[in-house]
């Protein structure tokens, strides 16, 4: 299975459509897992059109019916994913991520224990892994402690002059991921007088 992994697409506030490269990397993925920032209902609509979409809120998305929720936890071939976007961090971004991805990971301390973490918000694309501890207060998961995947896919937005498209590949017992970033050139139009 292969998964793309987007946030902070950010439309129609930051521009009227994806990105050509984000487009092209979205045609040939099997669902889409957005971190938040989609901003209004017809971008989800839109990433429908490419494959089946799983989105959580970011703190510019309104108008969602059902809203979207704060986070959550998928279990997609067998691997347990948490997904949420990172603005309720107050401040614990970074420009490498590291902080963001610490706190992104303790936000499912209480929840059986994950394989991956998927966030958004701030600063560029981050791929790590980091040691998690889990204790949902289930006796058969009194206290875990192990690896644990985090991704941040960076911004698959228009207002950026680099944007980002994290992938996720769930193939024979192995999770893989990586991150595509590339340069969206900026149109603009500059008048000189002689």
């Amino acid at each position: 299975m292969r998964i793309a992994v987007l946030s902070d697409t950010q439309l129609p506030r930051k521009g009227r459509d994806l990105p050509p490269g984000v487009r092209t990397a979205l045609e040939e993925v099997d669902l889409i897992l957005h971190c938040g920032d989609l901003n209004e209902p017809p971008v989800l609509a839109a990433l429908r059109s490419f494959a089946p979409v799983e989105a959580v809120a970011g703190e510019h998305d309104a108008g969602f019916d059902p809203p979207l929720p704060d986070r959550r936890v998928l279990e997609l071939e067998g691997y347990r994913i948490g997904l949420l976007h990172g603005h309720e961090s107050g401040g614990a971004g970074d420009p490498g991520g590291g902080q963001l991805a610490e706190w992104a990971l303790a936000q499912f301390r209480r929840v059986r224990p994950l394989d991956c973490v998927l966030f958004g918000h701030a600063g560029g694309p981050y791929v790590g892994v980091h040691p998690g501890e889990f204790a949902p207060g289930e006796r058969r998961f009194a206290h875990v402690r192990r690896p644990v995947l985090l991704l941040n896919p960076g911004f698959a937005g228009p207002d950026h002059r680099v944007i980002s498209v994290g992938y996720l590949e769930l193939r024979d017992g192995t999770l893989q991921a990586e991150v595509r970033m590339f340069t969206y050139p900026r149109t603009s139009r500059v008048e000189v007088e002689c």
